[in-house]
């Protein structure tokens, strides 16, 4: 009887870990994560450049600018192209970076929703599925699937505290309710 709790076990660990993968793998196939190449160019930007040694133009240092202190409020990343005399001066803001965290976190929400909804009906269906040790397997795997989704939302996503609180609280709400 030890060898079959023992399989049991062991098939219950395996359906987990297995669902919960295929759970993820599932939604980057159909729902690709964001990639930081498809917001930015991979143009390197350029540096100002220091003015050369021994020369009269009085170049004013590119970076105190009205321009660029407000790019980088807004959190854009400041380009420089050099003006008649060599001298650095802010070009435009590029925002790709800002845009690409945006859609970001919209995305990490929208994943976090979507893992949360199968985790909770993976959750409903081992409660009530009549084979015992597959239940628990889809029981354990939406528990895992639902604690991972939530650790991925809150790390890569901007989440307020209290938010993050209140996600918290109605999880063990549902897992206490089902």
């Amino acid at each position: 009887m030890a060898i079959i709790n023992l399989k049991q076990t062991g098939l219950i660990i395996g359906i987990a870990i297995l669902f919960a993968f295929f759970a993820y793998f599932t939604i980057e196939a159909i729902y690709p994560s964001p990639k930081y190449e498809d917001f930015c160019t991979n143009q390197n930007y350029r540096e100002p450049t220091p003015a050369k040694i021994g020369t009269s133009v009085n170049c004013t240092d590119a970076w105190s600018s009205k321009e660029v202190q407000q790019c980088n409020t807004n959190k854009g990343a400041p380009e420089f192209k050099q003006d008649k005399n060599g001298c650095d001066v802010f070009d435009k803001c590029n925002y790709c970076g800002k845009d690409y965290d945006e859609y970001n976190n919209k995305y990490q929400r929208n994943v976090f929703i979507i893992t949360a909804i199968i985790g909770i009906i993976a959750i409903i269906f081992g409660l009530y599925f009549g084979i015992e040790f597959m239940a628990g397997g889809f029981l354990f795997g939406g528990i895992i699937t639902l604690a991972y989704s939530t650790i991925r939302y809150f790390s890569m996503g901007n989440v307020d505290n209290w938010l993050r609180v209140i996600v918290l609280f109605i999880e063990i709400l549902i897992l206490i309710w089902i």
